[in-house]
């Protein structure tokens, strides 16, 4: 006898959601990255600010020569800042892309579960009508 139907749609629903927990997972891998760029990103600024705050309550006479190292390290810290926030707009990127994965598989899952579901219940069905068919000739043979 050929499998069910509710037997045979099991593998794809488990392929299924295998795929969404994988997708799960990338959608966390990117969502902890992209808490860890910004960050990142924060310290970045607080140190920069601080750098800045420390020059300026420096109050004694300043070499030229500091203050061109100062501004070439301040434009350094610049430079870095601006590199995170480029990252972290691609790593936003990132995360929208893997959060509709995400999604798309979870409804994808949800709707193969959903089938499964449907042809359980027509087997169901099916099997009642067999059996009541098997009761009613029985009852039949037994009239005559």
């Amino acid at each position: 006898m050929a499998s069910k139907r509710s037997k045979r749609i099991e593998i794809v629903v488990d392929l299924a959601r295998r795929a969404e927990e994988t997708a799960a997972d990338n959608f966390t891998q990117a969502k902890n990255a992209l808490q860890l760029a910004e960050d990142q990103l924060r310290d970045l600024t607080q140190y920069y600010q601080g750098y800045v705050e420390r020059m300026q309550a420096n109050t004694r006479a300043v070499k030229p020569s500091e203050l061109i190292q100062t501004r070439a390290f301040l434009q350094q810290l610049s430079v870095a800042i601006s590199g995170q926030e480029h990252q972290i707009a691609l790593l936003q990127q990132q995360l929208q892309h893997r959060q509709l994965a995400w999604h798309k598989s979870h409804l994808k899952t949800r709707s193969l579960e959903d089938l499964r579901t449907r042809y359980i219940q027509e087997e169901h069905d099916a099997d009642d009508r067999l059996e009541q068919k098997a009761l009613d000739e029985w009852v039949a043979q037994k009239r005559d």
